[in-house]
């Protein structure tokens, strides 16, 4: 998974499930703020938390 599909499938994701960021934050265990940055996309996942988000959203 590249980062801009990251972005798009944490967007998804959050419609999809009916979760909010900060739900959605606290089930990768990272901030309400982290998880906001990363879906507007001005901060990017990368390492483990890209491979995190991989196995969480697909």
């Amino acid at each position: 998974m590249q980062v801009q599909q990251a972005q798009d499938a944490i967007k998804i994701s959050n419609k999809k499930t009916y979760v909010s960021q900060p739900v959605f934050a606290r089930y990768l265990n990272t901030s309400k703020s982290t998880a906001q940055k990363r879906a507007s996309g001005s901060q990017q996942p990368s390492g483990m938390a890209l491979k995190l988000l991989t196995v969480v959203l697909m």
